[in-house]
């Protein structure tokens, strides 16, 4: 792996960069002692500030997993449709700021998958559009009920581009490529580059 040329930064960033890493890592670590997620949860996990979680004991996060600011994982229990909504995440993953991941019923993330930033991975639905257009009533979007369109897997040692948006029903083999701001839904091939939507 090459290494890294910090010689165009300012130590006054070089200084912002390793305090804001130390504290992600501190995260994890409190996160994993606490027992926040499920058992048999991996060590060194970090998460950058104002990372949110629900339903965490429904998390399993394999060792070396990342997150950067503003992590969004949740897990809606009461809704799923195999018992308890389940989020698998392996070991040395990494996701960028922003990143969103939305589980009712079941989304399963490989080993070494590398995520930028602005990602959403979302298996549900709120309600379903085609019968809530359809009926030519308007109801309150709030209160229409989740509904899964599918689990989703991601294999191992996928490479997901900026702004990436995930759907219910999806099978990512491993090694693809998906290209920034793409539109998942479906099933893409191992060791394949997908763009579009």
């Amino acid at each position: 792996m090459p290494k890294r040329d910090f010689t165009a930064e300012s130590n006054l960033n070089l200084l912002f960069r390793t305090v804001r890493a130390v504290l992600a890592r501190l995260r994890g670590f409190i996160f994993s002692r606490l027992g926040m997620f499920s058992v048999g949860s991996g060590p060194n996990i970090s998460f950058g500030n104002n990372s949110r979680f629900i339903n965490t004991k429904s998390m399993h996060l394999g060792r070396s997993v990342h997150f950067g600011i503003c992590a969004r994982l949740e897990c809606y229990g009461g809704f799923a449709i195999n018992g308890s909504p389940k989020l698998k995440i392996g070991n040395g993953s990494s996701f960028g700021d922003y990143c969103h991941i939305g589980v009712l019923d079941s989304v399963t993330i490989g080993k070494n998958v590398l995520g930028a930033s602005g990602i959403l991975i979302i298996d549900h639905n709120h309600g379903n559009p085609k019968m809530d257009i359809g009926t030519g009533e308007v109801s309150d979007p709030k209160s229409r009920p989740l509904i899964s369109k599918g689990s989703i897997i991601i294999e191992d040692n996928v490479w997901i581009g900026e702004g990436v948006i995930i759907l219910g029903g999806s099978i990512i083999g491993s090694g693809a490529i998906i290209a920034a701001n793409s539109i998942v839904k479906g099933e893409v091939e191992k060791r394949s580059i997908y763009f579009g939507g």
